[in-house]
């Protein structure tokens, strides 16, 4: 089997109201879906996330990628990963919009691999073949607190334990709606904090401490992500988890904090690190420094969600699912719909390969390359 198309397709749709974030506003989700084309009719698809300007991935993988992938064997996953990696690490690029394209095609190709073998990719990694997995709800974003009480209500009602909370207004009124969405959901739902890197060390700790006699569960990019010295100041003076991976996002990166003991959740994104090759090897790093695995989804679109969901599946120290609930068209590119939440509960897809196929219409409604 060879390799005989490569494609890259940017997307971008709008949610119905404009999210607030601590540092920005988000009117528009974007991101690049990889096609991968073989000679035996087997194609794979996978996504690159991108958060601005998608024709950089789709520059990087139709013009750098695409001369070394055709006429190469698709299932020489991993040697084609380090064919493209090095490509680009000999040239001073390790991380960045050169490893977010990898990641799309990496994923195009397990992909690909799954539906030659006839499997789920959870199944073919020779994981923990979970059929379920514990998920929570991501997130409620920054609002008016009786905006964000009642968006905690409504998650209960959907059937969510657990639920995660943006920050970022600033200590006080942060506290003020961690507090009262505590007092909402109760004490037996998990609760987490994300601040986007919005703080700075000093504030972090007070947060930090805040959150701890509120009962979260942790506190996610409190600082920037390269703060490694933030990040070591944090570790030793709260007993909170602090999590990290979505944007320190390069296997050298992470390794940094996972070695140094200065996070207690990782939290890569197949779409983002290096796709399910490099998110294999982030998670057994992190395995045996005794770190739970978290996969990020962010604001990515249906594909990132299908194919977290086969490494939820598959990693031996997998913690829980994050799954995205907001207003987000891209969302719902796949023919088959993200499964609903019961009691907490997500039931992971068994179809072969990521266990969805593209839902070519709206590929065509939301391509911005015409």
């Amino acid at each position: 089997m060879k390799i005989v198309h490569v494609e890259a397709i940017p997307l971008m749709a709008r949610p119905q109201k404009p999210l607030r974030m601590p540092q920005t506003v988000i009117d528009a989700f974007y991101t690049t879906v990889v096609r991968i084309e073989t000679d035996e009719g087997v194609t794979g698809v996978g996504e690159c996330i991108v958060r601005k300007s998608p024709d950089v991935t789709k520059t990087i993988v139709e013009q750098m990628f695409a001369p070394l992938l055709l006429g190469r064997d698709p299932l020489d996953v991993e040697g084609i990963w380090h064919t493209l990696f090095d490509s680009q690490r000999l040239r001073g690029h390790i991380s960045g919009f050169f490893m977010e394209a990898l990641s799309g095609v990496d994923m195009a190709l397990w992909d690909i691999l799954g539906r030659h073998f006839g499997l789920p990719i959870g199944k073919l990694m020779g994981g923990c073949d979970r059929k379920q997995v514990p998920v929570y709800a991501s997130s409620i974003m920054l609002n008016e607190q009786h905006v964000m009480e009642r968006e905690a209500e409504m998650l209960l009602e959907r059937g969510f334990r657990a639920i995660k909370i943006k920050v970022g207004f600033g200590l006080e009124r942060d506290v003020s709606n961690l507090k009262a969405i505590r007092g909402v959901v109760g004490w037996d739902v998990g609760l987490m904090a994300d601040a986007n890197s919005s703080y700075r060390t000093d504030r972090a700790v007070m947060l930090g401490r805040r959150l701890e006699e509120l009962g979260y569960r942790w506190l996610e990019e409190p600082v920037l992500p390269d703060d490694s010295e933030g990040y070591r100041k944090l570790s030793e003076k709260l007993d909170i988890t602090l999590a990290a991976g979505e944007s320190e996002f390069s296997v050298f990166g992470v390794k940094t904090l996972i070695e140094e003991g200065l996070i207690g959740m990782v939290q890569p994104d197949v779409s983002r690190c290096g796709g399910y090759t490099e998110s294999r090897r982030i998670a057994h790093l992190a395995q045996i420094h005794h770190i739970p695995y978290a996969p990020h989804t962010g604001f990515s679109s249906a594909i990132c969600l299908f194919a977290s969901m086969q490494l939820a599946a598959w990693a031996p120290n997998f913690d829980s699912f994050e799954y995205m609930y907001i207003d987000n068209p891209l969302l719902h590119i796949m023919q088959e719909d993200i499964p609903e939440v019961h009691d907490g509960v997500l039931q992971i897809p068994q179809g072969v390969g990521l266990g969805a196929q593209l839902n070519e219409e709206l590929i065509e409604r939301y391509r911005i390359d015409r």
